[in-house]
């Protein structure tokens, strides 16, 4: 036994006479001689578990043990390191526990203490109180841990039984030394025994006349136990009580007396004291310990008595038997099931069953023999007819549990034939071991009555059949039947009832399995196959059979069906149950097998649309109808681009479920068309349903063939990269995609801000400095494009472009002609609106490809210096850049007037006026305006003009300056020097310094000037 350091345990005082109740009830059986050294007990057997548990630190048992000497007694183990079981073996009364391995002595106060804790609290039947008492014990026997008991509570519920062991402890100590009991020292009294005479093992006891009335005491029983605790000692008996006894008998099954002894203690006076010993009990080196002796004083005595007549122990076992099973098929064994009891004998006696000491019961043999009676049923009968014939025989023997429990028995043979089957049964005293020899009544002998319809079985006839389907194909809905060829199997002949044969039923079962190969032959019916329908045939002969029809499945994927048929007892009308063999034949076969032929359904929805244009979707049937016709619905469900598709409630946007297309014929078959209203993808699911509405197909949601894109169209623009004012400017939208009808593009263009033009509001009004100047644009308003309302330079609002309805394909639509009467960049944004102008597609301003450069043509002058007067003289203009269909230069010539310091171009200065005379300008080049001949000595400027006409009305492209260089002729009086045609730096640069600051004031005014003067187109 493993040990292990426990911390010490307070051990609480207890009243000094705590339980001493407890020890007066034990005084009379434990009473001996005083101070006898040793008082022998006769041997028994080995002791078994009582009450306790395996709650030592090593896993051990800690606890009580029974000793099997018929008393009873509850003893403890005292070595501590020995491995067996508890002690049984001889029992002695010992004054000393002699030292072992592991086991210290223990005598004196010390045993007396054992001898009070094992007498007082260690006869319980309490796990824990027996678990604390068997600690205490080790306290004192424990050569490792002396004095520290509860070093050995390890498991169970520890808490209480540490609390129990404190309680024992000190109660030991209080009171182990105290007298127990009280009187005179003498006392009568009687004990009967009565012995119930239809049961000899049971019986009772009676205590009365006791004197003292108030005695109390212990009674054992030899050869009987106390019915309710099964023990052989009795605690606590007072006057008049009446016991239920049982006999134990002995093991040689002689007849028997049970005997009692009683020892009474008075409550007034005398007593008895616990000797300084234990009874021990050895098992090879194994021991245990009971209670010991006590003294007894005044106030105490004995009574004894045995049966007024023997017992007998005879008992009288029958058997009682019902077939397992009623039916037995071919090749089975015959099963009875038994059921064991007694019976009285001859004097009336009806003992129980006989028990061991470990409470098993005597095993009883019993012979069974099986009778074959053909195809008549058995008349009961009490002997066994000479016509029956023997089929098989069998035997069993009961076991631990007696005739607590059923038994089974099979034959030794099957059945072979069909016909009636019947069992004999019978118990013999010479077929019995011979501790059942010893229990039974010599001679006895036992055989139940032939014929009894609880111990017989039938054997079924055998019927079996074949079949062929009538079609090799069916479609949908089609009709189906079999014909059955039924006929007598192997092994007998067809059963009668009286003289007429047992009618049979048939059931035929189809079964539809889905896939394209026909269904391998099985012996049972796989799990996949589904019942279409049933059918019945009953005959009482054999024959070829037509079923009834059944009709196939109206909805259900191509497969394949297959018929079954059996024989059932379910199917069998009730009086006929169990005459014929359960049978069926294999699932598969080839011969009972057709083809179930469905249509194929395929689609293609549109690919694309556009929102608010229509959609459908078209399905493709092919392979074979319904018998009865079908109908074609299909629904839409709306979905989201890029997520996962989702068909179901939340989702759908269209059906016609309600009134599906009726569909007789294979086809293309066309969805109603309804309109998409919102951008995504649209997920049809195609659904074909039979007459009776149910489904034969059905679509798969998601996948491409079934989706149509309801999408706007992608557009990209390509407007004209470069053009001159005044001239048409175009963008070009290309529409790549699906179009709903009604829908119109239109262009608005934009001029890109300049620096040092009026900043303004959204409304178009001037953004003011607070001294109420107008503010200007910086670089720092020109980052990235601009496109408002207010640098809005043209719009085809009113001119929309028609787009094609449908799936354009890169598409191009040419916008109206935009004219622009300012140059710089333009940004044009396109817009679609469909039919209800909701915008579809809106450009984005600056995109890529959305940008016109307008220029404005440069004019650049040189006039004829100087000439004589009378002489002609002409100014040329140098046009660049881009130039408007239609353009033309005109030039005008003025006198200075000397007056004024600066130059004047007005009509009052005006000498030449070529307004009229236009010049075409084709393009970049040199134009000379028409020579003319001025009358004055003087100095001339001349101003060049470039014209377009628009719509009638010239428009002024450019404007030369009044008095710029180049555009000045001198004319000189005749013999005049003429200007030099070189140039004199020094003057030029102060010349060109005054051209500068003129031309930034001109510049400045004609960016305002530009600024008021855009024009619309």
């Amino acid at each position: 036994m493993t040990t292990r350091p426990r911390g010490p345990v307070t051990h609480p005082a207890a009243g000094a006479n705590l339980k001493r109740a407890a020890a007066a009830s034990i005084i009379g059986a434990v009473i001996l001689g005083a101070g006898a050294a040793a008082l022998t007990i006769p041997a028994q057997a080995a002791a078994i578990e009582g009450a306790g548990g395996r709650w030592t630190p090593g896993g051990g048992y800690l606890g009580n043990y029974i000793a099997t000497d018929g008393s009873g007694k509850r003893v403890y183990c005292v070595d501590v390191q020995m491995d067996s079981t508890a002690s049984g073996g001889p029992g002695t009364v010992q004054s000393e526990i002699s030292p072992v391995d592991g086991t210290r002595a223990v005598t004196g106060d010390e045993l007396r203490k054992l001898n009070y804790a094992i007498t007082v609290w260690g006869q319980t039947a309490d796990a824990n109180q027996a678990a604390a008492v068997s600690a205490y014990v080790y306290n004192f026997t424990s050569a490792n841990w002396s004095g520290q008991g509860s070093h050995y509570i390890d498991g169970g519920d520890v808490a209480a039984i540490t609390a129990l062991y404190n309680q024992i402890f000190a109660d030991t100590e209080a009171n182990y030394t105290a007298a127990v009991g009280g009187g005179s020292g003498t006392g009568t009294g009687d004990l009967t025994f009565a012995v119930d005479s239809t049961n000899n093992y049971a019986g009772t006891l009676t205590v009365s006349n006791l004197s003292p009335a108030d005695a109390n005491g212990t009674i054992t029983l030899t050869n009987g136990v106390f019915t309710d605790t099964g023990l052989s000692t009795r605690d606590g008996v007072g006057n008049n009580s009446t016991l239920n006894i049982t006999g134990v008998a002995p093991e040689d099954g002689s007849d028997y007396k049970i005997s009692a002894k009683a020892a009474f203690t008075s409550a007034n006076g005398g007593g008895s004291s616990y000797d300084a010993n234990a009874t021990l009990y050895y098992d090879e080196i194994q021991r245990s310990a009971g209670p010991g002796t006590m003294t007894s004083g005044p106030g105490s005595f004995t009574i004894s008595a045995e049966d007024p007549t023997t017992r007998s122990p005879n008992f009288n076992p029958v058997v009682g038997t019902t077939v397992a099973a009623k039916y037995v098929q071919a090749g089975q064994k015959f099963q009875d099931t038994l059921t064991f009891s007694s019976v009285a004998g001859a004097d009336g006696v009806n003992n129980a069953w006989p028990q061991r000491g470990d409470d098993s019961y005597v095993e009883v043999k019993a012979n069974g023999t099986l009778y074959y009676t053909g195809s008549k049923a058995p008349v009961e009968s009490d002997t066994v007819p000479g016509d029956a014939v023997v089929a098989g025989s069998a035997t069993v023997t009961t076991g631990a549990q007696g005739p607590a429990v059923t038994y089974t028995a099979a034959s030794d043979t099957v059945a072979e034939k069909s016909g009636y089957y019947t069992w004999v049964w019978s118990i013999n005293e010479a077929d019995q071991s011979d501790v059942a020899k010893r229990r039974i009544t010599d001679g006895y002998s036992f055989t139940d009555r032939f014929g009894q319809v609880p111990e017989t079985h039938v054997s079924p006839s055998n019927i079996i059949a074949t079949s062929q389907v009538t079609a090799d194909t069916i479609p949908l809905s089609g009709k189906i039947s079999d014909t059955l060829k039924a006929d007598l199997g192997e092994g007998g002949a067809w059963l009668q009832d009286g003289t007429n044969r047992v009618p049979v039923t048939f059931r035929g079962t189809a079964y539809y399995v889905e896939g394209a190969t026909a269904p391998s032959t099985s012996d049972t019916v796989p799990a996949n196959a589904a019942a279409v329908g049933s059918t019945t045939i009953t005959t009482d002969q054999p024959g070829t059979f037509t079923s009834t029809e059944l009709t196939a499945p109206d909805a259900a994927k191509a497969g394949y069906i297959s018929w079954v048929w059996e024989i059932t007892e379910e199917d069998q009308p009730e009086q006929y149950r169990g005459y014929i063999t359960e049978w069926a034949d294999r699932f598969g076969l080839v011969n009972e097998t057709q083809q179930l032929t469905t249509p194929t359904v395929a689609t293609q929805a549109q690919p694309e649309a556009a929102p608010k244009s229509k959609i459908h979707d078209t399905a493709t049937i092919t392979g074979t109808m319904p018998a009865t016709g079908s109908g074609l619905y299909f629904t839409a469900y709306q979905g989201v681009e890029g997520q996962p598709a989702v068909c179901d409630a939340t989702t759908q946007i269209f059906t016609n479920k309600d009134t599906p297309q009726t569909v007789t014929e294979t086809g293309d078959y066309d969805s109603l068309e309804f309109t998409a209203t919102r951008t995504g993808p649209v997920y049809w699911v195609e659904s074909l349903v039979s007459d009776k509405g149910n489904l034969i197909h059905q679509g798969e949601c998601g996948i491409p063939n079934e989706t149509t894109l309801v999408k706007n169209p992608t557009v990209t623009t390509k407007a004209d990269a470069n053009v001159v004012i005044e001239d048409e400017a175009h963008d070009t939208a290309i529409v790549d995609g699906p179009v709903a009808p009604g829908t119109t593009a239109i262009f608005n263009a934009y001029r890109q801000p300049q620096v040092g033009d009026i900043k303004t509001n959204e409304d178009g009004t001037p953004v003011l400095n607070p001294d109420g100047t107008n503010v200007l644009l910086t670089d720092a308003d020109l980052v990235g494009a601009t496109c408002m309302p207010t640098n809005l330079v043209g719009s085809t609002k009113d001119r929309p472009v028609a787009v094609k309805a449908g799936d354009n394909d890169r598409a191009e639509y040419l916008s109206p002609g935009l004219v622009f009467h300012d140059d710089g960049k333009v940004f044009w944004i396109e817009t679609l609106r469909d039919a209800d102008g909701e915008v579809i597609h809106a450009g984005e301003c600056g995109a890529p490809g959305e940008t016109t450069v307008v220029e404005r043509p440069k004019v650049s002058t040189t006039a004829v210096a100087d000439v004589t007067l009378g002489k002609a003289a002409h100014d040329t203009g140098q046009v660049t850049g881009l130039t408007p269909e239609g353009a033309y230069l005109t030039f005008n010539a003025y006198k200075k007037d000397e007056d004024v310091a600066t130059p004047t171009c007005t009509p009052e200065t005006a000498v030449y006026d070529g307004s009229k005379e236009h010049l075409p300008v084709a393009g970049p080049g040199s134009y000379d305006s028409k020579d003319t001949t001025f009358t004055e000595v003087g100095t001339y400027f001349w101003v060049e003009r470039l014209w377009v006409d628009r719509d009638g009305t010239p428009v002024l492209l450019h404007e030369g300056e009044c008095g710029a260089p180049n555009e000045t002729t001198i004319v000189k009086a005749a013999g005049a020097g003429l200007a030099s045609t070189g140039f004199d730096l020094a003057g030029f640069g102060v010349l060109a310094g005054l051209l500068m600051l003129t031309g930034a004031g001109v510049a400045t005014g004609v960016a305002v000037k530009r600024r008021k003067a855009r024009a619309t187109a």
